[in-house]
């Protein structure tokens, strides 16, 4: 359960071929985690008989009794949906991922939503009838339900849901920007390969939240798998300010990380002459310890 995952693809994502590779490993996950159900009713059985036939002493019992937050983190693997969590540098690269596993343009992408926006985070459910809402933490709806749901039967889901706030948004208190910037978009239209066991969530985008606020926030109720979109020639110093605080709020965390080629527009030189981009972004995620050159021991 703790091993990472980590996987470095280059070129164009191949949408079928991501969704039926995605769809493999949340198989194996559930079988897995079912497994592990099984293994700790036997776990029980065996404690049970070792306290029953007095084989260890009271103290030794106690030591290697499972705890109780371990129990429950077992019990809930076969019922808590699946939550893939898509981060990256850009707005591009999560709107560009998720466009693609799902085949359809949902989210907005570079041409509507600006570099320099702020884009809120964004949870994405199957549900037979389209809708949406704006939820804080208290799960409230802050949104013209009736607009949203004509808005959502169209291709893209609408800018204005996405965008916290923007050169043209008036000026809010630090209140406002505070719930503005925590509230999350959740959509939910018809997505049957979803099904009841799998959402996905996007990080927010240019909010001045802190890492482990994020996620805190976005891991709630959910088995989180965690995807990080590699869409620029490198990764730069906030990139890796952030994946550093990722692991170390979450070091057993599993994470697979993706490259896509960049749009034109935003395309970079890497600083390496002759390495090209994917080999520069291996070599940083071997030097943040998410990867590792294997060698062969003589």
């Amino acid at each position: 359960m703790t091993d990472k995952v980590q996987t470095v693809t280059q070129n164009n994502m191949n949408s079928s071929l991501l969704t039926q590779d995605l769809a493999k490993i949340i198989k194996r996950y559930k079988k897995y985690s079912l497994y592990i159900k099984r293994l700790l009713e036997e776990t029980d059985k065996s404690y049970s008989e070792i306290i029953d036939r007095h084989i260890l002493t009271p103290d030794k019992c106690s030591s290697i009794k499972i705890s109780k937050s371990d129990r429950q983190y077992i019990n809930s693997l076969p019922t808590l949906p699946l939550g893939l969590i898509v981060c990256s540098q850009t707005y591009y690269g999560k709107a560009r991922f998720v466009n693609e596993f799902l085949n359809e343009s949902l989210l907005p992408e570079s041409s509507i939503v600006n570099k320099t926006d702020v884009v809120r985070m964004i949870r994405i459910m199957h549900h037979s009838t389209p809708s949406a809402s704006l939820n804080i933490s208290g799960s409230f709806e802050l949104l013209d339900t009736d607009y949203a749901q004509r808005s959502l039967s169209w291709s893209n889901a609408p800018r204005d849901y996405i965008i916290v706030k923007d050169e043209k948004h008036s000026t809010l208190s630090s209140d406002e920007h505070d719930h503005e910037e925590t509230a999350l978009l959740e959509i939910r239209k018809p997505l049957e390969f979803l099904g009841n066991n799998l959402q996905i969530l996007i990080t927010p985008t240019n909010q001045k939240l802190h890492v482990k606020q994020i996620i805190s926030q976005i891991t709630e109720n959910i088995i989180p798998i965690f995807i990080y979109i590699i869409d620029q020639g490198k990764l730069f110093d906030h990139d890796i300010v952030e994946l550093e605080l990722f692991h170390s709020i979450a070091p057993d965390q599993p994470i697979l990380f993706i490259r896509i080629d960049q749009d034109n527009s935003t395309k970079e030189p890497t600083s390496n002459i002759g390495e090209t981009p994917c080999v520069q972004v291996f070599r940083q995620l071997c030097d943040l310890g998410f990867l590792s050159l294997l060698t062969t021991e003589n």
